[in-house]
């Protein structure tokens, strides 16, 4: 069976010393960009609590992203080189999701873009969502 993220997330805070989990955890809580995690989320909770928290705030794949920044920014770089792996499109565990919002006329745009996307050797497109919003074409 193919590794969620949550399961790469929750594995990976669990590869953390005590040192490195509290430092990740008040790195968390610093964040200055939205949405931003509150302190009774986080103190006291287990790694396993935090993965929660993370994927109930920021979704998984932001999740992902954020759990990136802060291992790079505590120095847990290692961490993070093995984390990234699970975004590598030659991974079998890869979760891979795009999503555009797209005027009615740039559909022939959307078609480009997925087909670039595919030509990446990609082929593991499990969700691609779409919303198409009435705006007017200015030639």
């Amino acid at each position: 069976m193919a590794k969620t993220i949550k399961s790469a997330l929750a594995d990976t805070l669990e590869n953390l010393s005590k040192g490195d989990f509290e430092r990740f955890c008040h790195q968390l809580l610093d964040r200055r960009e939205e949405p931003r995690v509150k302190r009774n989320r986080v103190e006291g909770k287990s790694r396993l609590q935090i993965t929660d928290v993370l994927v109930s705030t920021f979704t998984e794949e932001r999740a992902l992203t954020v759990v990136l920044e802060i291992l790079k920014a505590i120095g847990c770089n290692q961490l993070a080189k093995e984390l990234g792996k699970i975004n590598d499109c030659d991974s079998a565990s890869i979760n891979y999701c795009l999503s555009f919002t797209v005027q009615i006329c740039g559909i022939r745009l959307l078609k480009k873009v997925l087909d670039q996307h595919i030509s990446k050797k990609c082929h593991h497109v499990v969700h691609v969502s779409v919303t198409v919003t009435a705006a007017t074409c200015q030639q």
